[in-house]
């Protein structure tokens, strides 16, 4: 276990020269957009930080991580997301003991250690993909002895749903994850028995007059959501906005089977379009980009692809009339195209020229907002969790993101807002989105490694 030491110091610690399990390998697909900015003075990209408060003490905590660490790790050879190592676009595989790997990523220490730990990578130094820092949490309601377990993760090498189907479940001596539920789910459709020639002639066929009468809307919607102009200018996105906030994740699915929405994700969807209309009383219409993953069973990478919606603004339409309007859209031959097409870019970055790079990249920062949820826990975790909380990367905010992560019976929103106009009431936002989702806790204080 790691004692306090300066940032030059935990870098002098790591291997500067390490095996690599396997071949050395190079970045290539969207993850290279935050490994660009790492350590760099102008707007630089750090670690994203997810944080969990739950019910047993710090050494309770470290005897959890090292009974993980060493099930977990113990082969050098099985190319766990932990034993990754990166410098610049290459990373590889070490094959340290789970030991040693133990005593270089849990960190125990004050918050200002943890910041340092967030915010300290440079390009041309050896990096683990993520580090555990463990500190005494805050007091909890009831008493409980609360310890907070962060982990700080890069995100050019691993996205959110691996770092909750992977690394998560370390900090726990019990839990499942809804991510490798939703992966057992997507592996068992591929092994299905593939249909005959016969079979996939005769399906293409039956779908020869659908495409032809979708063929125009499919282009129409997808050459609108393309070229479309953003509704402000950059130079009048000038304010942010950080809100925090905290729900039941049953009472909200009762809430939106009552109301008759077709599915939960799409509620919240919908939540996030009737706060923003809320907020902003010139907007007509929002677009907004909903994050997929792209690959269940790859174990590294950035690879998330999305789907886009765009709904008019219609203040007597019911927050289940918008999901029911947005299940419509992200079912669409348009949004199928969309998905596809942003699939192969966030898989292929490196493979696209530069000015399609910053096309895709200014066209993905003007959507209204992008909405990440990303189920992690499900019920029966141990320790119990008491808070989850989210901090993203990049300091600029861009593009406006709503984190939406479901841990056990809570689901918790962070929103980081940094592209909205002056007249945008962050009040009624807060007020009608904590309204709609009968929030039982909200603020809008940075996070603790902000």
């Amino acid at each position: 276990m790691a004692n306090s030491q300066d940032a030059s110091e935990e870098n002098r610690t790591l291997l500067s020269k390490p095996t690599p399990v396997g071949r050395v390998q190079t970045i290539k697909d969207l993850g290279l957009v935050f490994n660009h900015n790492i350590g760099s003075s102008n707007l630089p990209t750090f670690r994203v930080s997810v944080t969990v408060l739950y019910n047993c003490t710090v050494d309770e905590s470290l005897a959890i991580l090292r009974r993980n660490f060493e099930r977990e790790l113990s082969d050098p050879y099985n190319n766990h997301i932990l034993r990754m190592r990166v410098r610049g676009t290459q990373f590889w595989y070490t094959d340290i003991p789970a030991a040693q790997l133990f005593d270089e990523l849990v960190h125990v220490g004050e918050a200002s250690k943890g910041k340092v730990l967030r915010r300290g990578d440079k390009r041309d130094q050896v990096s683990p993909v993520a580090y555990c820092f463990v500190e005494v949490g805050d007091a909890h309601e009831g008493g409980e002895t609360v310890t907070r377990n962060s982990w700080f993760f890069r995100h050019d090498l691993v996205d959110g749903f691996r770092v909750c189907q992977q690394i998560l479940p370390i900090s726990f001596s019990k839990s499942e994850m809804v991510t490798k539920r939703l992966a057992a789910r997507y592996n068992a459709s591929q092994k299905k028995p593939r249909p005959s020639a016969g079979e996939q002639i005769s399906s293409a066929c039956a779908m020869i007059p659908a495409c032809l009468l979708g063929c125009l809307p499919t282009c129409y919607n997808f050459s609108k959501v393309c070229c479309s102009r953003p509704r402000y200018r950059k130079s009048a996105l000038t304010e942010r906005m950080y809100l925090h906030a905290v729900c039941s994740l049953s009472q909200l699915r009762d809430i939106s089977r009552a109301q008759g929405a077709p599915s939960l994700n799409g509620f919240i969807n919908a939540t996030f379009v009737h706060a923003y209309f809320a907020a902003d009383r010139s907007a007509n219409s929002a677009t907004f980009a909903i994050n997929c993953v792209s690959n269940f069973t790859k174990k590294t990478g950035n690879g998330t692809c999305i789907r886009v919606c765009e709904v008019e603004r219609d203040d007597d339409r019911s927050v289940a009339e918008t999901s029911r309007l947005l299940a419509e859209q992200t079912s669409s031959m348009s949004n199928n195209l969309i998905y596809l097409f942003t699939r192969c870019f966030a898989q292929n970055y490196s493979l696209f020229p530069n000015w399609f790079r910053d096309w895709f990249g200014n066209r993905h920062d003007s959507f209204d907002f992008l909405v990440s949820n990303i189920p992690a826990f499900e019920v029966g975790a141990e320790p119990r969790i008491l808070k989850y909380e989210t901090v993203r990367e990049s300091i600029d905010w861009k593009p406006n993101i709503a984190f939406a992560v479901g841990c056990e019976d809570l689901l918790t929103f962070d929103l980081f807002f940094g592209a909205i106009p002056p007249h945008f009431d962050q009040q009624r936002f807060r007020a009608k989105f904590c309204e709609i989702v009968n929030a039982t806790e909200s603020h809008t204080e940075y996070p603790r490694y902000y």
